[in-house]
């Protein structure tokens, strides 16, 4: 008898350790990515007054992921009508971005609760990616709108490619002092997804836009996967001057 249930108890044993290995190799546990951010290396700063800071400029960075397909680079922006607003933002968005506990939701965080829409250009308003991967990377510079001797300008390793513009209907340019009323940002009920305008009836007498970067992957599902955001800078864009 205790032959027979020593072998019954072994046979159980087994059999437990046999479906634990089945389970566990079958429903693993999640794979985490990590996506390496682009590369910022001129920031400006809303402030500034200086015509010529007030461009964008970062590199990609394009690398091979065993498990998924690095897609791009993409750079999303907001537009606002309050320095204090603009301040707190993107203070929130980039300490998330900081920080190794939450730096792997920040995109989310700036799509989802920060609503930032992505960045596009007069020469691909329909662009999945702003900037497509090539596998190898490359420097981007971007001026918003026209400063007296400077124009806007969006360019990939020197090479324009048209000049930035908003992802809203009509997909207007951020030219502002330089464009019909009916295109500048509409606040209100109606409001465009890309400005957070004020409460305020006075005229509008400056616009700020911020923006951050992300590279984007996707895995076997078509998911889309992203690196942590990096914040590109900040540019006061005046009606007055």
């Amino acid at each position: 008898m205790n032959k027979t249930f020593c072998k019954k108890k072994y046979f159980i044993i087994l059999l437990i350790a046999g479906c634990l290995i089945l389970f566990n190799s079958g429903c693993g546990l999640d794979t985490f990515y990590v996506i390496d951010p682009p590369y910022v290396y001129h920031e400006p700063i809303y402030s500034s007054m200086d015509q010529t800071e007030h461009y964008f400029e970062f590199s990609t960075v394009e690398n091979n992921y065993e498990g998924i397909k690095f897609l791009g680079t993409e750079v999303y922006y907001k537009i606002y009508d309050n320095s204090t607003r603009l301040i707190s933002e993107y203070g929130n968005i980039n300490s998330i971005a900081t920080s190794e506990n939450t730096a792997n939701q920040s995109a989310d965080r700036m799509i989802d609760t920060y609503k930032f829409q992505p960045l596009r250009s007069s020469d691909n308003t329909g662009a999945n990616i702003l900037i497509p991967d090539t596998g190898n990377s490359r420097k981007v510079k971007i001026r918003l709108s026209n400063y007296f001797d400077y124009e806007a300008e969006f360019s990939v390793q020197g090479v324009k490619y048209g000049v930035p513009v908003r992802s809203v209907l009509k997909n207007p340019v951020f030219s502002f002092k330089e464009i019909s009323s009916d295109l500048l940002p509409k606040g209100g009920e109606n409001a465009d997804a890309d400005y957070a305008y004020s409460s305020s009836t006075e005229q509008i007498k400056d616009y700020y836009v911020c923006m951050f970067a992300v590279a984007v992957a996707q895995d076997v599902t078509y998911a889309r996967l992203y690196s942590n955001v990096v914040y590109l800078g900040s540019v006061t864009i005046s009606m007055e001057s």
